[in-house]
């Protein structure tokens, strides 16, 4: 059975979908972004300063790295949902789906998990974020823009 490895922008419901997807296929669910929030719990720090400190701490997004490859090589009845999963090498074979939302739409979704923001803080947040991953995953995988629907 195929790996199934879904990416998408902030808030497009790539958890959601990939929840339901792996339910229904009797597939294994995989968040990397449950991942990443449970290590910057562990570290007391928000969501936005731990994904600003990953451009200063190469090891950490390199160990997150290693861990999805470690995944997605050894299981094949997954659904796997990170924003770099799909670029990742992967000896089964793999379905890779994106999953885009408008700025606006994408915010008001991530207004359900994050407490006294409010849509604007949210929308400038989740623009930093993308220019910092961006600018983050061009240095570690020469990937330009891990957004584009041509690679999916």
């Amino acid at each position: 059975m195929p790996v199934i490895r879904i990416s998408g922008n902030l808030g497009a419901g790539k958890t959601t979908v990939s929840k339901i997807l792996a339910e229904k296929l009797g597939y294994k669910f995989i968040s990397i972004g449950q991942i990443f929030r449970k290590i910057a719990k562990e570290k007391n720090l928000s969501l936005e300063v731990f994904y600003q400190n990953l451009s200063t701490e190469k090891s950490l997004e390199t160990e997150i790295d290693d861990y999805q490859k470690k995944i997605i090589n050894s299981l094949d009845n997954i659904v796997i949902e990170g924003r770099v999963t799909p670029f990742l090498p992967c000896k089964f074979k793999s379905v890779n789906i994106l999953l885009l939302v408008d700025e606006e739409v994408g915010a008001k979704r991530q207004l359900q998990r994050e407490e006294n923001k409010d849509i604007n803080q949210i929308i400038q947040e989740s623009r930093e974020r993308v220019e910092n991953e961006s600018a983050h995953y061009l240095r570690l995988y020469n990937i330009k823009n891990h957004l584009d629907p041509s690679s999916f």
